[in-house]
């Protein structure tokens, strides 16, 4: 098959894509439109990419920070979180650049078999908007019962990750059960989500993690503001271990406003609008924005987290000192291989 039939059968997919993910009946070319769909798509693979080795490495890093134990596990499920969204999105839209540019029709059943990721897509979505609803709520208690046991607060924690990932794991089979009761019409290659699953079930899903990204953030403002008018009281009490835990959970409820003020553009807003367009109410010509939105999201974390903490001066002492270890390593050799030629021409010397 010659260059000409492979670019020729490549537009006729982006095509295909863009009449799926626009409204057709306004446009008069698609040629601009079909270049912009390409476009944006390898630049959300390339990101999700970025974010993936990023949040790795950001896990890594994230031991050298000076926070409590128990906010660097927070964070570290959380990045967990981020690395597993950007893993099965880089590995969607390479389908999508990849697998989906024929032109062709497959069934719902085989798109689940074919595309893995789509599974991931919900379990990843699931527990990342489940997860904060849970840590929310965990941040909540001793706002409102600030005498609760620091291990009883520990056990309903652990608890409420255990349940995230209960429920991710149960929404996954949901969809594929889902899948079952759909009819055998069949749907593009693309397989985009919302043609795979259940019309019902769709809609059940990008509710159900809209109202968990909003829950979640309304209770952590609850959170932040018991927690602050409560702060000076718990300055003034007389026994120091008491209030050592108390300041504590204030530190632990300041440490996690990143991750809640970061979700309301890049996770509430984009799933906010998807729900809106899974009911019709939008046209599907935003969902790739939508998209892109949460992909540049998946960054915006680690970045900012280490911009404005502690943890920047701590990476950058520690990248100096090995600057300054391997250049003094560098050199060291230099002139011992320096030493060693002086010594072999004068042994050399007649």
């Amino acid at each position: 098959m010659n260059a000409a039939v492979l670019v020729d059968s490549f537009l006729q997919a982006l095509q295909l894509y863009c009449t799926e993910m626009s409204t057709a009946d306004d446009a008069d070319d698609y040629d601009d439109l079909e270049l912009v769909a390409q476009i944006i798509r390898i630049i959300m693979m390339g990101v999700t990419f970025i974010a993936f080795f990023f949040n790795c490495a950001f896990l890594v890093i994230l031991d050298y920070g000076k926070e409590p134990r128990r906010i660097k596990n927070i964070f570290a499920s959380h990045t967990l979180g981020r690395i597993l969204i950007a893993a099965t999105l880089a590995s969607d839209y390479g389908r999508q650049i990849v697998i989906g540019e024929r032109l062709s029709q497959t069934k719902p059943m085989e798109c689940i078999l074919r595309s893995p990721e789509l599974m991931l897509l919900v379990f990843s979505s699931t527990y990342s908007a489940f997860a904060q609803l849970m840590l929310s709520i965990c941040i909540l208690i001793p706002a409102l019962r600030p005498k609760t046991p620091y291990l009883i607060r520990e056990h309903i924690t652990d608890q409420m990750f255990l349940l995230s990932l209960f429920m991710s794991s149960l929404n996954v089979v949901g969809s594929i059960i889902s899948v079952f009761f759909k009819d055998d019409a069949d749907i593009s290659s693309l397989c985009s989500f919302d043609q795979v699953l259940l019309k019902p079930y769709v809609l059940f899903q990008w509710t159900f993690i809209t109202v968990c990204f909003h829950i979640s953030i309304a209770v952590y403002v609850t959170a932040y503001y018991l927690t602050q008018k409560q702060e000076a009281r718990r300055k003034e009490i007389t026994n120091s271990q008491v209030r050592e835990v108390l300041l504590r959970e204030l530190l632990l409820v300041k440490h996690l406003l990143p991750i809640f003020v970061l979700s309301v553009p890049f996770e509430l807003l984009p799933h906010t609008v998807r729900t809106v367009i899974a009911y019709g109410y939008m046209g599907r010509q935003f969902v790739i924005f939508c998209s892109f939105i949460k992909c540049i999201g998946l960054i915006s974390f680690p970045l900012i987290y280490i911009c404005y903490t502690p943890l920047r001066s701590v990476i950058y002492a520690k990248v100096k000192r090995k600057l300054l270890h391997c250049c003094q390593n560098k050199k060291q050799k230099n002139n011992t291989h320096f030493n060693n030629e002086i010594t072999v021409h004068i042994e050399n010397k007649p």
